[in-house]
């Protein structure tokens, strides 16, 4: 069967591969194909219902938010975290050198957030990083996620909607989308609605798993691929394709990925999900391996980064024409 690749409409040389559900183990399979043209790897036909594939145990509903920070903390930190993304104030420079950086992600850095931006973080889940970010000094956040049970309230600091993207009307200067764009199941129409979201001088930032070295060496068995939640699986070529078909350009692209890559994917090939009582995931008292294993995964996710052939990557995007 031909099938036509959502990115770029190529119908030649497509190729399936089967993917088996290995976060809580069911083993179920589910159709993939690689588009040879523009290297995105997608999913054939979605499930009609998705919600079983979610359930109470998945990950990101069962995170621990770390304990909100007192007021006076907040507005303290707020001066290093503003020195952190701008090296600019004398106050926030010396209490970095007194007690040094926030606690804040390498991305950061490379957009133009400000503590006071008004940030949306889209499929956050029960709100861990935005409970960070309060924590360093943001003071204009909020998430949404159409998964979550119901909305979440945490005074004083954030509230999370349980709504998609599609249900929100106002305009914001940072979005961002810490791997959740690969479970919407039309790209282009979510990117599109973001478009709209996005103020003229806003930034978005999304954070996917790309097909690179990982996808080449462990195939199916890679734990990024993760069928079947994940729809799509870019590459850097399906992502420019895609962003300039909804008016974005990608600004900057930096590679995040951990030993997670590695012993995530041998545990798969192994036959052992992700949920397993064995799994490195789950915590257990003995492990498949050894801590000398497990560092030189994570120096070599290092190193796979900076060649820019790691397994996920964040995306910078601005609207087209916009400084």
């Amino acid at each position: 069967m031909s099938y036509q690749c959502g990115i770029c409409n190529n119908t030649k040389e497509n190729k399936t591969y089967q993917a088996r559900e290995m976060m809580f183990g069911t083993r179920e399979t589910f159709e993939y194909f690689m588009c040879p043209s523009c290297s995105c790897l997608q999913i054939t036909t979605p499930p009609e219902n998705m919600a079983p594939y979610y359930p109470a145990e998945y990950y990101s509903y069962n995170q621990e938010l770390i304990p909100a920070a007192a007021w006076w903390k907040r507005n303290f930190k707020r001066q290093r975290t503003r020195y952190f993304l701008h090296e600019k104030g004398l106050l926030g420079k010396l209490q970095t050198k007194l007690f040094g950086p926030p606690f804040l992600e390498p991305w950061a850095k490379m957009t133009n957030l400000d503590v006071d931006s008004k940030v949306v973080d889209i499929g956050c889940g029960i709100g861990c990083l935005l409970s960070r970010l309060a924590n360093e000094g943001f003071s204009d956040l909020s998430g949404i996620d159409p998964y979550i049970e119901k909305g979440i309230d945490h005074p004083n600091r954030f509230r999370i909607h349980k709504k998609d993207i599609h249900e929100l009307s106002e305009q914001f200067d940072f979005i961002m989308l810490h791997h959740s764009f690969e479970h919407m199941l039309n790209p282009q129409t979510s990117l599109k609605a973001i478009y709209d979201l996005t103020k003229p001088e806003g930034r978005v930032l999304i954070r996917i798993p790309v097909i690179s070295w990982a996808w080449e060496y462990y195939g199916v068995n890679w734990c990024g691929l993760d069928a079947p939640r994940h729809f799509w699986l870019h590459s850097t070529n399906s992502m420019e394709q895609l962003c300039r078909q909804c008016n974005f350009e990608i600004e900057d692209v930096l590679y995040d990925s951990t030993g997670y890559m590695f012993w995530g994917s041998e545990q798969y090939l192994r036959d052992i999900p992700l949920m397993d009582p064995r799994s490195l995931w789950t915590g257990p008292t003995e492990t498949l391996f050894s801590e000398s294993e497990l560092s030189e995964w994570e120096k070599r996710a290092d190193e796979l980064n900076l060649q820019k052939r790691g397994d996920q990557a964040c995306f910078l995007l601005r609207k087209i024409g916009c400084l």
